[in-house]
């Protein structure tokens, strides 16, 4: 899913007092903690890093990095075209040179250094659903194993390379990593990578990549997917930000069709509140914290007029390109 994410934060002091069964809120402006220099970011890649918003982080995200193979830049449409190709989508998206696009890596790098050359951190997606295009070779009715599929491993458990074999059918993710970290240093450094986000919307997995996962993913396969994969992250870096979730909707955060929500859910409100216990108790088995960030992807939905107020004759402010200013505040005030 695409969205534009624009966010300002104003942090201060809350007082709440009780009288008489009724609560009263007091802010003081006076005590007040600066915002987040990356508050204001751009949520998908088709934008150049070089235009007049001033953004101050940039997301290489969405459906098709589930399934993106860093090795080759292939990528699978799933859902979104009924031929499900295989292709280039991906590198032309955020535009790598044609004559570069098949090279190992060249997307992680090209989208990273344009962000470096404007001025912007990057937040860059690793895939943990297990599947990734093998090449680019458009139409794929296949499901994995298939020669069209390479298997995704989150440990190698043996030497990195900057030349991976393009042929073994199989891609890792603790080497993709390793990548970044040799091409620009690890998050410490000037030109790191200082975030990295595990994957895309899982409770759709099977919605978007059904080729891959038919069924709705069970919440102990997701949560030892991503432990797995963070594990291997904060080792090989401690200092890199882990954002985990990029749930979208109210239902998809319980992950409301999952096989195992009724047993492993029981005592929780919602899914979340589990993931953060899960989260805990791996951390403290760790000795030291495997996520930083949870994300919750919101889509604008409602119309509104040029007064900003909501309106059924109105413009839906998620599909709009227009940028009238009440347009772009309403996008604000939204996300």
């Amino acid at each position: 899913m695409k969205s534009l994410s624009t966010l300002l934060i104003i942090c201060a002091s809350l007082h709440l007092t009780s009288a008489q069964n009724t609560i009263e809120a007091h802010l003081d402006f006076n005590n007040t903690t600066p915002i987040s220099p990356y508050i204001y970011g751009y949520n998908q890649n088709h934008q150049s890093p070089s235009d007049d918003e001033n953004w101050t982080i940039r997301r290489l995200g969405g459906n098709r990095m589930s399934v993106f193979n860093w090795e080759n830049g292939a990528s699978n449409s799933g859902h979104d075209n009924l031929q499900y190709p295989n292709d280039n989508r991906i590198p032309s998206l955020i535009g790598v040179p044609w004559s570069d696009k098949d090279k190992v890596g060249e997307a992680y790098r090209y989208f990273h250094q344009d962000n470096l050359n404007n001025n912007i951190q990057s937040i860059i997606t690793l895939p943990i659903l297990g599947w990734v295009a093998a090449d680019k070779s458009l139409s794929n009715l296949t499901s994995p194993p298939s020669s069209r599929w390479d298997e995704l491993i989150i440990k190698k458990g043996s030497a990195f390379s900057l030349s991976p074999d393009l042929n073994d059918g199989k891609v890792y993710l603790d080497e993709s990593y390793n990548y970044l970290i040799e091409t620009f240093g690890k998050a410490s450094t000037i030109n790191g990578v200082k975030y990295i986000a595990l994957d895309n919307e899982p409770a759709l997995w099977d919605n978007t990549h059904p080729l891959i996962q038919p069924t709705p993913p069970t919440i102990a396969e997701y949560i030892t997917k991503l432990i797995a994969a963070t594990k291997v992250i904060k080792t090989m870096d401690p200092d890199v930000k882990i954002i985990v979730g990029e749930f979208a909707g109210i239902n998809i955060y319980d992950f409301s069709k999952a096989s195992d929500w009724s047993i492993l859910g029981e005592s929780y409100d919602w899914l979340p509140s589990m993931l953060l216990d899960s989260l805990k108790k791996a951390s403290d088995d760790f000795g030291a914290p495997l996520v930083d960030i949870i994300s919750f992807h919101f889509y604008p939905q409602h119309k509104i007029d040029v007064n900003g107020d909501f309106s059924g004759g109105g413009i839906k402010v998620l599909s709009s390109n227009l940028t009238n200013d009440y347009i772009r505040e309403a996008r604000m005030d939204f996300s």
